[in-house]
């Protein structure tokens, strides 16, 4: 065949592929960014999930077992008390058996109000009986203290304590709920990062509250048995930072502000919780 007549055969010029290249480039990096973005879009909606779960576990704990407070079995039982006060004294009382109520009295604690940054902290009591008679543990008061087979109403009773702590080793604070039956303090949700509590005490003998009080404010005018109500406010945070800068934030829990500067995110969890055992 004839030279002339062999078809010609051409190719991309470097200007053609250095066009490519770049085109490329910009191509790739559109997919780069894009699975960023949706990695960190997926990052903060499992934190946001985590945060929502972890404030569901919270407060179905304080609301099952602040609901209980007062319970004094269908025989309407006198209690000392159902919240125990801000310096009150917990000691276990007699079974029927010669033991105590109480497995580890270091776990539980008098209702207080927290330091400038401290939580709260709500003790309350129940006595036991063929119905109620599980802590916040959930293990169960042995039979020898149920009513009518307790040496005294002492050690009928069923104490649980809520408490926000960062355990030793630990870099993120969890609430902590310590019962009248388990040897150990038991984690109830991880994240919360302050709890404030404000008492309804009914002062009219109408069941109703007429004021919402600390427990410093509550203590000072020897209302402990007056409590119908209890709000509660939790702050919990994520895990992990979501925030590429430090932002500084102040969120309101009842009566205490709490300002932060960090890459974490925060959300504010209230609810109000009423004392039926008390209300019968």
């Amino acid at each position: 065949m004839n030279k002339n007549n062999q078809p010609k055969i051409t190719g991309f010029t470097l200007v053609e592929l250095l066009i490519s290249m770049v085109l490329s480039l910009f191509l790739i990096g559109g997919v780069i960014n894009m699975y960023v973005s949706s990695k960190q879009t997926s990052h903060v909606r499992e934190e946001l999930s985590n945060i929502n779960d972890n404030a569901r576990a919270a407060i179905r704990s304080l609301t099952e077992h602040i609901e209980h407070a007062g319970y004094a079995t269908p025989q309407h039982i006198q209690m000392d008390s159902y919240i125990v006060g801000t310096g009150e004294a917990i000691n276990a009382g007699l079974c029927s058996d010669g033991s105590g109520n109480i497995t580890n009295a270091a776990l539980l604690k008098d209702s207080s109000d927290g330091a400038a940054l401290a939580a709260d902290i709500i003790t309350t009591t129940a006595l036991a009986d063929g119905q109620l008679n599980r802590d916040c543990s959930g293990q169960a008061l042995k039979a020898a203290c149920w009513v009518g087979g307790a040496a005294n109403v002492k050690g009928t009773q069923i104490y649980n304590s809520f408490f926000v702590e960062t355990p030793a080793g630990e870099t993120e604070p969890s609430l902590f709920c310590g019962g009248s039956v388990a040897a150990t303090k038991i984690k109830v949700a991880e994240g919360v990062e302050d709890m404030q509590f404000k008492y309804g005490v009914d002062i009219t003998a109408d069941l109703i509250a007429d004021k919402y009080l600390t427990a410093t404010q509550v203590q000072a005018n020897g209302w402990w048995q007056n409590i119908v109500s209890v709000q509660v406010a939790l702050l919990i945070r994520s895990e992990k930072n979501l925030k590429s800068v430090n932002e500084r934030h102040t969120y309101q829990l009842l009566d205490k502000s709490v300002v932060t500067n960090d890459h974490k995110h925060r959300t504010v969890f209230t609810t109000e919780i009423r004392l039926r055992n008390v209300l019968l």
